[in-house]
């Protein structure tokens, strides 16, 4: 059968279009469900499906339909940097995140550190460090040691607290191993909630082993923690796998409130409550990164907006470290694992 350069060009628009919309679907909707082999057998389906649709859509019709779909593609795309450059925060003390050397693109355990400095109003107590920590997802086929080495480097670091936010296991990895793995890190305190996969797997286990650890598991509770001379509200948001209950209450006039959750997607909501500072992971920051395109899919309903960084959502800090493991696939790719330190300090003088 002879196809003519057109219906080649015109298969070619087509499945490009309907790809990189799939890609979309991926991302929003499909990446959320639970994991498991009916969840790959629906995403790889689907791309089989894209794809054959496409090239049938190609040999049958104009090419201007496809052309049309990635010029409104590029105009979301076009949006979304604008959107996210308008929430953008800081960058990190030192180079910016995510500019592996193109010749290694493998970047599943060569873990990094990235440093922010805040002010806030109500912050009356000494300078505070924060060690954030996010989605171990701690699995036999990533060695012991590396994990290992991500804590000592986290405890070398010297932080009052310690935040972790989900995700600590993978595949069918006893909870034990985190009683091994994790411990005590920050000086005035430990606190984590759990993510998706924790909720899907072992909950109960999971919890028992973090507490072992020293480590607090905050489930849609608020505590006082003294840092610094000072004094902050804490609260661990479970939405939407734990706790129903989208919002907050508002932290007491003058108490300094941080939330730790384990999606982004929560942001706007939480900031409804006006907290200071929102710790979350979940992203992975895509784990997978194309140079100079960013990440292919995030687990998240906004897309590519909250994949990684510091962000500042009507008023509100958002936080989302990399993380330090991997899910589904066991590798990294242009994407390193890191957690945040973030420094933390008053507009004025301490008291």
């Amino acid at each position: 059968m002879h196809f003519s350069l057109e219906q080649m060009a015109a298969v070619a628009l087509y499945l490009l279009a309907g790809e990189l919309l799939y890609i979309e679907v991926v991302n929003r909707w499909l990446i959320l469900i639970r994991d498991g082999r009916l969840k790959g057998v629906i995403i790889a389906g689907g791309v089989l499906a894209v794809a054959a649709a496409a090239a049938c859509a190609g040999l049958r019709l104009p090419w201007w339909p496809a052309s049309a779909l990635l010029a409104a593609m590029l105009m979301l795309e076009f949006r979304r940097v604008r959107m996210r450059r308008a929430i953008h925060g800081s960058w990190p003390e030192g180079p910016r995140p995510h500019r592996p050397s193109l010749r290694r693109p493998f970047t599943t355990t060569d873990f990094r550190i990235y440093r922010y400095r805040i002010e806030l109003p109500d912050w009356r107590g000494r300078p505070v460090r924060i060690v954030h920590l996010t989605d171990m997802h701690v699995h036999r086929r990533i060695p012991d040691a590396y994990f290992r080495r991500v804590m000592q480097a986290a405890r070398d670091e010297k932080p009052d607290l310690a935040f972790f936010t989900g995700d600590y296991l993978a595949g069918q990895t006893p909870p034990e191993r985190l009683r091994e793995l994790l411990g005590p890190v920050g000086r005035s305190g430990d606190f984590a909630v759990l993510g998706n996969h924790d909720f899907w797997d072992r909950t109960e286990p999971i919890t028992r082993a973090l507490k072992d650890a020293g480590i607090r598991v905050l489930s849609g509770e608020s505590v006082r923690v003294a840092a610094g001379g000072g004094e902050l509200l804490l609260t661990g948001h479970d939405y939407p796998w734990g706790a129903q209950q989208k919002t907050l209450d508002p932290a007491p006039p003058g108490l300094p409130h941080f939330v730790l959750t384990h999606t982004p997607d929560n942001i706007y909501h939480l900031a409804a409550a006006r907290p200071d500072c929102v710790f979350a992971g979940h992203c992975h920051a895509g784990q997978i990164r194309l140079p100079f395109w960013g990440p292919v899919v995030v687990p998240s309903v906004y897309g590519r907006r909250f994949d990684h960084g510091h962000f500042i959502v009507d008023g509100v800090h958002l936080f989302i470290p990399s993380g330090i493991g991997v899910a589904n696939p066991l590798f990294r790719i242009y994407c390193e694992p890191d957690f945040f330190v973030i420094d933390v300090r008053g507009v004025g003088p301490a008291v």
